[in-house]
């Protein structure tokens, strides 16, 4: 007998890992690169096929092929950049008339006021575009983009607070354990490719133990520099993306949508001086603007009373927005529903119908 020949024949685990790792990694190199290689005979080509969609969907034809949802959790103020109230600035210091508020719910940080003084803002507005929309100095070149855009001032919703108000805008219910949009598109629409996912969601936390959004200055801040070197947050980077997409030939079938959760309160909460002070959360109308494939551009839409409190024309809740989120992709929101515990969930729930003044 052979000692080197045995040697070679008798196999030991190493060598078969060994060889293994080898061969599989050719074999996964080889399905990539032509993915039919190992597909049983006869098997349709599927390189443009939807994956695990719903049949008979998209139910008409879709203006949208993808969906860029810029989310600014922690609700951006309307008073300040886009609803424009200039007769505010005789109200400073004055309380808000209870005939404005009508009872309605405030939040906890300032229920206990003894008064809402009214706060007028401290920015300067100026008309820009074709169709003459005021836009605040914080926004210098979203202004620039602004006829590319249809901007909707009466966004509602009945919650008040944080956590739940983003999980009703994304989700549909204030009460967490339902699909998001992004998960209902999924399942409704299906993907085109089968190696990435259907969604993408880029979000910031902070270190250690709690993991809710990042909102304070330190993360864009400028520290001990100059403030000019400080982070545009939201002005720059969403102009500038809509400008590339537009550039590119995307934006029409790329549906872009930017808001957050809420909006503010005209009133302060807490102590009011000139130069400095806070507004509380406030649903009842709040501003955002959506851009893109199927979206009107140059658009203002919907009016609010004198003090940004109250809608006066064309309100249009999160689930209206919703359905008209899905419009834009081919969805009738009335039929993408998925049979839970006895009953048909939706992202829209029971309600939405479309915001058509807003669609191209």
């Amino acid at each position: 007998m052979d000692p080197i020949r045995e040697s070679q024949l008798v196999e030991t685990r190493r060598h078969f890992f060994g060889r293994s790792a080898a061969g599989i990694g050719t074999a996964a190199l080889a399905s990539l690169l032509n993915p039919e290689l190992f597909a049983a005979k006869g098997a349709p080509h599927r390189s443009n096929e939807v994956i695990s969609g719903m049949p008979n969907l998209p139910h008409f034809a879709a203006k949208a092929k993808r969906v860029i949802y810029l989310f600014m959790s922690g609700a951006p103020s309307q008073l300040d950049m886009w609803d424009y109230k200039p007769k505010m600035q005789e109200w400073y210091d004055k309380d808000l008339p209870d005939s404005v508020r009508n009872g309605q719910r405030i939040t906890t940080m300032s229920s206990g006021q003894k008064r809402f003084p009214i706060a007028p803002s401290i920015f300067k507005f100026k008309q820009h575009g074709g169709h003459g929309a005021w836009v605040s100095e914080l926004l210098p070149h979203t202004a620039g983009i602004v006829d590319e855009l249809s901007v909707i001032k009466t966004i509602n919703t009945e919650a008040i607070n944080h956590d739940p108000a983003i999980t009703y805008i994304q989700m549909g219910s204030q009460i967490p354990g339902r699909p998001s949009t992004g998960a209902w598109l999924s399942y409704g629409l299906g993907s085109m490719n089968q190696n990435l996912p259907a969604f993408v969601v880029l979000h910031s936390t902070v270190n250690g133990s709690f993991g809710g959004q990042a909102l304070y200055a330190r993360l864009w801040g400028a520290g001990f520099l100059s403030t000019r070197h400080q982070g545009g947050i939201v002005d720059h980077p969403c102009a500038a993306l809509i400008r590339d997409l537009k550039q590119r030939g995307m934006l029409d079938d790329t549906l872009v949508i930017w808001g957050g959760e809420f909006g503010r309160t005209i009133y302060c909460q807490g102590s009011l001086c000139k130069t400095n002070y806070g507004r509380d959360h406030h649903p009842r109308c709040y501003t955002k603007w959506m851009a893109g494939g199927g979206i009107k551009p140059g658009v203002v839409y919907g009016e609010t009373d004198d003090f940004s409190y109250n809608v006066t024309r064309d309100p249009v809740h999160i689930h209206d927005l919703n359905a008209t989120i899905l419009h834009c992709l081919g969805i009738d929101h009335d039929r993408l529903t998925f049979r839970h515990q006895g009953r048909d969930f939706r992202l829209t729930d029971v309600h939405g119908k479309l915001v058509k003044g807003i669609l191209a």
